[in-house]
């Protein structure tokens, strides 16, 4: 017999009683709540009040775990700023409104808030709609947030959105945060604790956290489920005063600091949990699989886009200095070492090489060519024998200085093309190396999304192959350092927030890739989505 599963809108008044099996949501939301939405064992209340829209209570009906503190944090808060004068408000979901409405949508497993007419005069064009659809079958809520501007005074800058908070779900309960390839910290309602990082990154690699108690066998799940995978940063942090965590999702929104700017946000899901991280993770797999843009094609056992050249390398040597050349001392020949250390492991083998091009290492870029004498014949040598060259190029940063101690190329060609933040300015960052006169290498951060800069990295890349034979190249930072905000009007993206830092070096990968010889390949360091 099929089973059917009935998703109830109640609003409270009429129905409180139809709440009896959940203690929890029963206790906190009778007599307060507007509506009431339940997604399989998930259960939604809100409320509104004379100026905003509270989240009432969340909850799991099965094992009746409340899953929000007293004063649960708002849904969303919103920076606005004010070009002309630099000042910035803010408005949040629980106060500052003198509209509110809660409302049924088209089904009963849908509902609308909205937010309008701001108590503050000079916020009067702002407006936001919430709109949550609850996923019984995966016992999970979807929100969609939208956010209208028709002001001719402020921008909307930033979105901290969805913000969750969530009370002590007991002594053996568990958080999962995306440091790197994942983390979990125990007993964070016990003990003070911050994380906060940029994603996507070498170490923000994911969109969710989660909360958990394995031996109950409940928690919750938070994600941005953002297929484009814009620019944001993650935060968790722990008040054991209060034995709450607090989850945050502070996303800088396109054309920050443009008057009348509007701004949706990707869906936010809230999805109980009945296990534990690795559950968790492969909810968000299974969404990164049939949903996010970055996501190849796969075979059962490989991406389908990767070149034959490189899922059949079996090791790899990484190294620097000079090539092989003719009349050299053997016993400084690199070309000699790489082929005993191919030889003694007996299967394919690849080269990662730097120090081939005569700048010093972070230093100069990106002047790379022509290349270290006797590299093109070293190159040649190696693949002969089966070890795949594979030289190391940087993808993102142009040297200052780009000649010794001089400013070469960068102020005259490339400035223009560098990224720039609010006030204008180059953005800059520095790695350790130093100038000959012993101050630092400082390099400035280019833009992605500029013509120039993918052309430039595309022409490296190119006469790598063409003219230096060598089967790959490496382009770093691509998938490791973070996105930088670029204000700069003139390289033709949405200032400041949004998708397109990293829509800029798909589309020079993919000219690389569509342009390079059949039997090459591309990487780059790290797995920043």
């Amino acid at each position: 017999m099929a089973r059917v599963m009935l998703i109830v809108l109640v609003v409270l008044g009429h129905a409180t009683g139809s709440l009896a099996q959940d203690p929890a949501t029963a206790e906190r939301a009778a007599g307060w709540a507007d509506s009431v939405l339940a997604a399989g064992d998930l259960r939604l209340a809100v409320a509104r009040t004379d100026q905003g829209i509270h989240l009432v209570s969340l909850s799991d009906v099965r094992t009746s775990t409340q899953f929000l503190p007293a004063r649960p944090a708002p849904l969303f808060t919103l920076v606005l700023h004010d070009p002309a004068t630099g000042t910035q408000r803010t408005l949040d979901s629980v106060t500052g409104w003198t509209g509110c409405e809660v409302l049924p949508l088209d089904t009963p497993s849908r509902l609308r808030l909205r937010w309008l007419d701001p108590v503050d005069p000079q916020l009067k064009d702002i407006r936001v709609t919430a709109a949550v659809t609850a996923d019984a079958a995966k016992h999970a809520l979807r929100w969609e947030l939208q956010v209208d501007n028709d002001s001719t005074q402020w921008s909307v800058w930033r979105v901290d959105y969805p913000q969750l908070v969530v009370t002590d779900l007991g002594p053996q309960a568990e958080v999962f945060l995306p440091r790197g390839p994942g983390e979990v910290q125990p007993a964070l309602w016990q003990r003070a604790f911050q994380f906060r990082d940029t994603y996507p990154g070498a170490w923000m690699t994911m969109q969710f956290m989660a909360a958990y108690d394995r031996p109950r066998k409940t928690g919750i799940y938070v994600a941005l489920h953002d297929a484009a995978g814009a620019t944001k940063d993650l935060a968790v942090e722990s008040r054991p005063e209060d034995h709450t965590v607090s989850f945050l999702f502070q996303q800088p929104v396109e054309n920050m600091g443009v008057e009348g700017n509007d701004c949706r946000s990707p869906e936010a899901v809230w999805r109980l949990l009945r296990g534990d991280w690795f559950d968790a993770a492969v909810y968000y797999r299974d969404w990164v699989r049939a949903c996010a843009t970055w996501h190849p094609s796969r075979d059962t056992d490989a991406r389908r886009d990767t070149r034959a050249a490189l899922q059949q390398l079996d090791a790899w040597a990484v190294g620097g200095g000079d090539p092989w050349v003719p009349g050299a001392h053997p016993s400084a020949e690199r070309v000699t070492e790489i082929e005993q250390f191919a030889a003694a492991l007996g299967v394919p083998t690849g080269m990662h090489w730097y120090g081939w091009h005569p700048r010093p290492f972070d230093n100069d870029y990106p002047h790379y060519l022509p290349a270290k004498p006797g590299f093109r014949e070293a190159v040649a040598q190696l693949q002969a024998g089966d070890v795949s060259v594979m030289p190391y190029i940087n993808g993102r940063l142009w040297d200052t200085r780009d000649h010794g101690l001089e400013d070469f190329e960068f102020t005259r060609v490339a400035r223009p093309f560098a990224a720039k933040n609010e006030q204008g300015e180059v953005i800059t960052e520095e790695y350790g190396s130093k100038e000959e006169d012993g101050s630092p290498v400082r390099f400035a951060v280019m833009c992605p999304a500029t013509q120039f800069w993918q052309e430039r990295v595309y022409d490296i890349t190119l006469r790598l192959y063409t003219e230096y034979g060598v089967k790959g190249v490496y382009i770093d930072q691509i998938a490791a350092a973070t996105a930088r905000l670029c204000f700069d009007p003139t390289h033709g993206h949405p200032l400041g927030g949004g998708h397109w830092w990293a829509d800029g070096y798909r589309q020079m990968l993919e000219r690389i890739r569509r342009d390079m010889p059949r039997d090459c390949f591309l990487t780059t360091e790290c797995n920043a989505e």
